[in-house]
């Protein structure tokens, strides 16, 4: 039978065995980190600035502000039309629409980027959302038309059981 001595020892020495196993997977992992970073291109004081100056940007923001409408309105368009096929709803052509809009939203989403984006990018950008908007709408109108007649019927069934009960 183990004494409490011997359940000590055991734990010491299990505790002492994975403390020095975390201690080298902490160092190897430190040196892999370092050798990664030596070769990885430090920041000059000229690109420091000119991150700091897009940040500081208003059109940078404005920018930003657009990107980010853009691609939900994308990705809510092709969320709606992949529900609407998984409903069993006739979505036509919808999900090629989305495809064609996710490519052009790729290529203003570049342009968006840069530096400096003009406002025919900025116009195109607020295009492609409103259109995407519009998809998932359609999508949503398909799912609502097929479902009335559904809705319809469930809730007459559910009227005329209760109307029973209560008799």
């Amino acid at each position: 039978m183990a004494t409490v001595a011997d359940l000590l020892l055991a734990f010491f020495v299990v505790t002492t065995v994975v403390s020095v196993l975390a201690v080298a997977r902490g160092v190897r992992y430190f040196r892999r980190l370092r050798r990664r970073t030596r070769s990885m291109p430090t920041l000059t004081a000229d690109a420091c600035h000119r991150v700091a100056t897009a940040v500081t940007d208003p059109g940078w923001w404005l920018s930003q502000w657009d990107r980010r409408r853009l691609w939900r309105s994308v990705v809510n368009a092709e969320r709606s039309v992949r529900h609407a096929k998984a409903a069993g709803v006739p979505t036509g052509d919808l999900a090629s629409v989305t495809r064609q809009l996710r490519k052009a939203a790729a290529v203003v989403d570049a342009g968006l980027r840069s530096g400096r984006p003009s406002r025919d990018l900025q116009r195109q950008a607020n295009e492609l959302a409103s259109a995407a908007d519009d998809v998932s709408r359609a999508a949503a109108a398909a799912v609502a038309s097929d479902a009335t007649p559904l809705t319809e019927r469930a809730l007459e069934a559910v009227s005329l059981e209760l109307a029973a009960l209560r008799r």
